[in-house]
């Protein structure tokens, strides 16, 4: 409505006279008379509070507090209540709004009316009612008249007392490109209306829209049909725990798709994936985490990502889908480009088994860490698992607790030249009773095998030679650690491993071993931490003489022998300054070693 008028005091704004008032928009006055033309909202904007908090109004407004009433002007300003009773209050906006923000207004319980016509051009309304925690309903058509609006961002994000949204909500708005967290974390939200986006062609990013909205059962069929640019899904229901199921085609339209990580992560309620779910989004290069933490997932429809060929990264995938009993043959034949497959089926406690050739065409894989982490049913790993996997530059953690493995094949990492990474790579692989010959003869590029064996319980033996092709290795630190089925350490075992720097707790409490063969550490001339390296070997009989007399640049011996109740003979003169002058750490090197012969000798603070 446009107003011309004498002043009078319409929704808190002042006109010039003579009074005439224009029902029809915008109207032009005779010229040289004083008129004015000015915009107002007859039909006032109203909302019911209670307690106290805040809210921003942009334009020229009037506000009734109820008993009081105060006018603003301006853009962003804040406009304060305060209530001292526990009663529910209405709020009544009139005037020119041109826009209003509720973030953080707590005491908002719920909106009466839809917006206005005068924020017919309000472009964003990011964060309009993020945080607002107590407010329970909007009313149908809230943006009916915002028909500018392209950004709704964090729009209801933290309403968790949110009890449902209207049809038809954003029929009006079909300039939005972003829904960024709109109705993240709304608690109470119990469904999605069907159609909601029908309208909203344009847009880009649906990034964690409904992510942790708890009490939501279904996502209705269709949802996503007429959001053709859409081109992020990543942590759309992410944590949606009462969701039981995906309808099909959900995604069939979306084929400009980047990004699905996150999508579906924490949908705990979740038991089935539907075939095809991604047939058409061949654009996908990220499904990170997509179904991590479905816990009631028990399989993977076959061919799921057979058109997704331009994907990266499959990290953590399907981690923590702890009903999930097997895998698919093939079911990454088609994924070319895949470089990450870190955490990929990790802690997936009931699958049993590794397909053949899973991993045949991932030819451009660098990370294979933590991958296959804790699946604690897994019996063996099939030979040639990774004979195309030439690129692959980490097994960190990659078989980390697979307690049922029995067995590793001899030629598993034959064409993993690249591999820098070892470090707890079958660490407390329990049932884990040798080591092939060979495993790692062309590895050459390796640094780190860090715990690489650590807490492998049944292991026997070493295998000699077997780090003889890995001259770069630079850390052997609780490699086999607590391996408490191990007799012996082969001849020679780091005769080639002249650049390694770290031995601490190498063999710490390796109970079962005997003797430590002599020129152990000859060629590790590099080595400065021996802290632990044979702690608790209770079996252990004697050193060995001149066993550490190569390794002149170690700057810690602390606890290095302690506990070895069973050692005698003499100790080394590791506190010989003149050989080790760069030794700062040696606390408790032969603390309870009181049978060796020297003990008495040993200065007090080494023991």
């Amino acid at each position: 409505m446009s107003i011309i008028g004498n002043k009078a005091g319409i929704g808190g704004l002042q006109v010039a006279s003579p009074a005439t008032v224009m029902t029809n928009g915008t109207t032009t006055a005779p010229a040289g008379q004083g008129y004015e033309t000015v915009t107002v909202n007859i039909e006032p904007f109203s909302f019911v509070v209670q307690g106290s908090g805040s809210f921003k109004t942009s334009g020229s407004v009037h506000v009734d507090f109820g008993e009081t009433s105060a006018d603003y002007s301006g853009t962003n300003q804040v406009v304060n209540f305060s209530y001292n009773d526990t009663k529910q209050h209405r709020i009544v906006v009139t005037g020119g709004l041109t826009g209003a923000s509720f973030r953080s207004c707590t005491g908002l319980v719920s909106v009466d009316v839809p917006f206005p016509k005068t924020m017919q051009e309000g472009r964003n309304f990011g964060y309009c009612f993020d945080g607002c925690t107590s407010l329970t309903s909007i009313p149908s058509g809230l943006f009916d008249n915002c028909t500018a609006v392209t950004d709704f961002r964090y729009c209801f994000d933290g309403c968790t007392s949110l009890a449902s949204i209207p049809s038809g909500l954003f029929d009006n708005c079909t300039e939005v490109t972003d829904y960024r967290y709109c109705f993240c974390n709304c608690e109470s939200l119990t469904t999605i209306p069907g159609g909601l986006f029908d309208n909203c062609t344009k847009i880009t990013n649906i990034d964690g829209c409904f992510w942790n909205c708890k009490s939501i059962t279904a996502i209705p069929n269709g949802l996503f049909d007429n959001c053709t640019a859409v081109t992020d899904f990543s942590h759309c229901c992410r944590g949606c725990t009462s969701i039981t199921a995906i309808p099909n085609g959900l995604f069939d339209n979306c084929t400009a798709v980047t990004n699905f990580s996150y999508c579906f992560s924490g949908c705990k309620s979740l038991t089935s994936i539907p075939s095809g779910l991604f047939d058409n989004c061949t654009a996908v290069t990220d499904f990170g985490s997509c179904f991590s933490n479905c816990i009631s997932l028990t399989a993977i429809p076959n061919g799921l990502f057979d058109n997704c060929t331009e994907v990266t990264s499959f990290a953590q995938c399907f981690s923590y889908c702890t009903s999930l009993t097997s895998i698919p043959s093939g079911l990454f034949d088609s994924c070319t480009a895949v470089t990450g497959f870190s955490s990929c089926f990790r802690n997936c406690i009931s699958l049993t088994s590794i397909p053949s050739g899973l991993f045949d065409n991932c030819t451009a894989v660098k990370d294979f860490s933590i991958c296959f982490d804790s699946c604690t049913l897994i019996t063996s790993i099939p030979s040639g698992l990774f004979d195309n996997c030439t690129e692959v530059t980490s097994f960190a953690q990659c078989f980390n607790g697979c307690t049922s493995l029995t067995s590793i094949p001899s030629d598993l990492f034959d064409s993993c030249t690249k591999v820098t990474n070892f470090s707890i790579c079958f660490k407390n692989c329990d049932a884990l009773t040798s080591i092939p010959s060979g495993l790692f003869d062309n590895c050459a590029a390796v640094t780190s095998s860090n715990s690489c064996f650590a807490s492998c319980d049944s292991l026997a033996t070493i295998p000699g030679g077997l780090f003889d092709n890995c001259p770069s290795v630079t850390r052997f630190d609780s490699c086999f650690n607590q391996c408490a089925a191990l007799t012996s350490i082969p001849d020679g075992l780091f005769d080639n491993n002249t650049a390694v720097g770290n031995f601490k707790q190498c063999f710490a409490s390796c109970v079962l071993l005997t003797t430590i063969p002599s020129g152990l550490f000859d060629g590790n001339t590099a080595a400065t931490n021996f802290n632990s390296c044979f702690s608790y070997c209770t079996s252990l009989t004697m050193i060995p003489n001149g066993l550490l007399d190569s390794c002149v640049s170690v700057t810690d011996f602390g606890q290095c022998f302690m506990g070895c109740r069973s050692l005698t003979g003499l100790a080394p003169e590791l506190w010989d300054t003149t050989i080790w002058s760069d030794v700062t750490v040696f606390t408790q090197c032969f603390n309870g070693c009181t049978r060796l012969t020297n003990y008495a000798d040993i200065p007090s603070g080494w023991k």
